[in-house]
């Protein structure tokens, strides 16, 4: 049945059921659609007029219909079944049946795309769930379109049963990112971001899309990547993937990642190696912004974070550990920049991995080295999060990152006595250093905890 006969035969149903008919009489026939009767043919076909007794006659007028579809299209080739389908939707007729009866779903939502707002929302209610998420994961033909009308239309109970649908780490990613896009910073906040933490970053594995997904919650702070920037590296980062996966060798995935100038990726990418040179290499390759005033005091801060890991956890500090501390410390710039908070020396973005040290006030140089030791263990302390917005307790992490500082220093002068920088000895009282940083509340919290495990002997 195509859908000039479909058309011919609910007008006339409808006009005979207004009648309150059950018989259809060539009078009925011709007034229904306003001809003579030597036109009747040429609007509908005897074969329908009998259908449309039959649909009379019926006590289940859409259940004959469905079966007469369904018989039609038995008779049918794909692409018949397919032109079909295309010429009702050109037509906008969106009535259940005629998409109800269709043997593969996919020959209506292949064409989703092209309807309008309400003719999609039609189309995702005929089609049941378990077929509409089969099309997406199937990767099929309309599956973006799909994903962004979803996105468009959920609220946070639908958005999450989409996300769990849905096995693909970029359509997750595509699906939260199309829900929070073009929306106000406010309803972000209140509705979809809780959502995003809660419920989707656990079933993103990638780490990439992840970071992607905050950036994308951050876009309208300075300094971070539009929302458009955010969609263009993400495709470019599929397209990375797709290269990889063609490469058999841990070697050559290595010298192709070495390359990637886009360090969040770089460093997503380092899990398809598992070869410890390889990925070493991946490490090495990893680039990093350092102004030139503080080149000297991050190349000292490195080597005595790197000393105290040694010293401190031995055999204890694993290879995994290593590779960790490594990414940090390679990939993490460390600029000068004016801060918001006037009484602020150092801050540490754990999202863009960047140290900024303020740009408003000269310190000693003894007081820039325990400021950017005291960043990098913020960003050490997030290295496994950077995902969600809020730091760990403000107290307790504040207060372990001048702790961190202290040791780190310490350590390094238990080993080599004095700290020279560029030829300037810095010295401490006590041959000792203790933060004199304005975190006194703060440095109470961890102190307090571990003097009590000291004195259980506790402290290794």
């Amino acid at each position: 049945m195509n859908c000039k006969s479909y058309q011919a035969i609910k007008e006339l149903y409808e006009y005979m059921v207004q009648l309150n008919k059950k018989v259809i009489s060539l009078d009925d026939i011709m007034k229904c659609f306003d001809c003579q009767s030597q036109d009747i043919d040429s609007i509908i076909s005897s074969e329908d007029i009998l259908f449309t007794k039959e649909l009379l006659d019926s006590d289940d007028m859409s259940a004959l219909m469905v079966d007469r579809f369904r018989k039609d299209y038995a008779q049918m080739t794909p692409k018949e079944i397919a032109d079909n389908i295309a010429e009702f939707m050109k037509e906008c007729v969106s009535d259940k049946e005629v998409f109800e009866a269709v043997p593969d779903a996919s020959y209506y939502l292949n064409l989703f795309e092209d309807c309008d707002y309400q003719f999609k929302n039609l189309l995702i209610e005929y089609t049941d769930k378990k077929t509409l998420y089969e099309y997406i994961n199937g990767n099929g033909k309309s599956k973006d379109s799909i994903i962004e009308f979803l996105a468009s239309n959920v609220d946070i109970n639908s958005l999450f049963e989409v996300a769990t649908s849905i096995t693909s780490d970029y359509d997750k990613t595509m699906l939260i990112l199309k829900a929070t896009n073009d929306r106000t910073m406010e309803a972000i906040e209140d509705e979809l971001i809780p959502t995003v933490e809660l419920m989707l970053f656990p079933l993103v594995s990638d780490k990439f899309f992840e970071m992607q997904i905050t950036k994308a919650y951050y876009s309208n702070y300075p300094g971070y990547p539009t929302p458009e920037n955010i969609f263009t590296e993400i495709e470019e980062y599929r397209s990375h993937l797709e290269k990889i996966n063609q490469f058999k060798d841990d070697e050559s995935k290595a010298k192709y990642i070495s390359k990637i100038e886009n360090k969040d990726m770089k460093e997503a990418l380092l899990s398809r190696i598992k070869d410890k040179k390889c990925r070493n290499m991946v490490i090495q390759s990893f680039n990093k912004h350092v102004d030139p005033k503080m080149a000297s005091l991050d190349k000292f801060a490195q080597t005595a974070i790197r000393e105290f890991f040694e010293d401190t956890l031995g055999e204890n500090f694993t290879d995994d550990k290593r590779e960790r501390l490594e990414i940090v410390l390679r990939r993490s710039d460390v600029l000068f920049q004016r801060l918001e908070d006037e009484n602020c020396n150092g801050l540490a973005d754990y999202v863009l991995k960047k140290i900024m040290i303020s740009s408003e006030y000269e310190m000693e140089l003894s007081e820039y080295l325990q400021t950017i030791i005291h960043e990098y263990s913020h960003l050490l302390s997030n290295i496994n999060y950077p995902c969600i917005r809020s730091l760990p307790n403000f107290e307790i992490e504040e207060g372990m990152a001048d702790l961190f500082s202290e040791l780190v220093i310490n350590n390094y002068l238990e080993k080599h006595k004095e700290i020279e920088i560029d030829g300037e000895v810095i010295k401490y009282d006590n041959e000792m250093f203790i933060s004199e940083s304005g975190y006194d509340f703060e440095n109470a919290w961890p102190r307090t905890m571990l003097a009590g495990l000291e004195k259980m002997d506790k402290i290794y």
